[in-house]
């Protein structure tokens, strides 16, 4: 869900270190000094994941995080 965000983060500490302090010892998310869209790892499309993100709160019909990303979980087949 933070993905949707694109490149919002001004330094590794905000941006949460190695991704482990938010989804566990599994998480495969990176940190990436973004100064345009070329510079965006292989296959990360900040658009389609916002797309997913409004699908995902339109269905929650709710502004509530949690809310959100149980729908876009259920959407994306449980995860």
């Amino acid at each position: 869900m933070l993905g949707s965000r694109g490149a919002v983060y001004t330094t590794e500490g905000r941006a949460g270190g190695d991704g482990r302090r938010f989804h566990g010892g599994d998480c495969d998310c990176q940190i990436v000094l973004v100064r345009d869209e070329r510079d965006y790892p292989e296959g990360y499309d900040p658009d389609a994941l916002m797309e997913r993100y409004l699908t995902a709160r339109d269905a929650a019909d709710s502004g509530r995080p949690r809310a959100i990303l149980s729908a876009w979980r259920e959407a994306e087949g449980g995860h």
